[in-house]
């Protein structure tokens, strides 16, 4: 039997449902964590918040032992904007999210959806902007040799992964974090 320890990030944690996120978590803990075959999960809160003193706050008040002000996000390989045809119907899913025209110029009857620009406006609308997202810039659709396009093979493909992990600062951080796991 081996102890699986599972980072969650809450995202927004001094709010009122990121609290609530995090004595959900903490009652997990409590109940003696989630079993899974032979093997305990154990849930740690990562709280992530723009207020460094309402996350200190928390950890006094709450018990929270890891929590950060500094959030980065990568933006990998997919299908890019002049390669994404989509519908009406799409577009006004798109429009009743808020995101603006800019995001999907009319090509004829269709439209061309810039999914890397709306991942781009929600991640800024989440407080991560600027230097703190990197961008891989490639197209699925555009390079047959090192990815795979469901849209370009016709759903002939194999299968892309992706993965998110939680990482330790380096030593010589000068950024607001405290316990990262």
């Amino acid at each position: 039997m081996g102890d699986i320890i599972l980072p969650v990030i809450i995202h927004g944690v001094t709010g009122r449902m990121g609290r609530i996120a995090l004595r959900a978590l903490q009652r997990i803990a409590q109940e003696g964590s989630l079993h899974l075959d032979a093997d305990v999960v154990r849930p740690v809160g990562i709280g992530v918040s723009r207020s460094q003193a309402a996350l200190e706050d928390l950890s006094r008040e709450a018990g929270l032992e890891h929590y950060s002000t500094d959030l980065r996000a990568a933006v990998g390989p997919g299908i890019r904007g002049g390669c994404y045809q989509v519908s009406a119907d799409v577009v006004e899913r798109f429009e009743e999210a808020g995101f603006p025209e800019s995001l999907y110029p009319r090509d004829g009857d269709r439209f061309l959806l810039d999914i890397e620009a709306a991942i781009g406006l929600s991640l800024a609308a989440a407080g991560v902007h600027g230097d703190t997202v990197e961008y891989l810039g490639r197209c699925t659709h555009c390079e047959p040799d090192e990815f795979y396009s469901h849209r370009r093979d016709a759903g002939l493909t194999g299968r892309s992964w992706a993965f998110i992990r939680a990482t330790a600062p380096a030593a010589d951080t000068t950024s607001a974090r405290h316990g990262a796991v």
